[in-house]
């Protein structure tokens, strides 16, 4: 159409109740996802310190096992 320009990245010029119905699906959608997301999110953050001091345990006890089997004279 003559003047008019595209309003967002929809790729319609003109709007229509469809999309303004499945933009208002979307928006609930999204809001009740976030719902479930957010307090998951939140024990993952708790959980990171422990999984990172069992990562360093883990390296920590490994160093030695690893420097004996590489270590050669020469």
């Amino acid at each position: 159409t003559q003047g008019q320009v595209y309003t967002d990245y929809g790729g319609q010029v003109g709007g229509s109740v469809a999309n303004d119905l499945t933009r208002l699906t979307a928006t609930a959608g999204q809001a009740l996802g976030s719902l479930a997301m957010y307090p998951a999110m939140d024990s993952v953050r708790q959980a990171a310190p422990m999984v990172m001091a069992f990562l360093k345990m883990a390296l920590i006890i490994c160093m030695p096992f690893v420097l004996v089997l590489v270590y050669r004279l020469k």
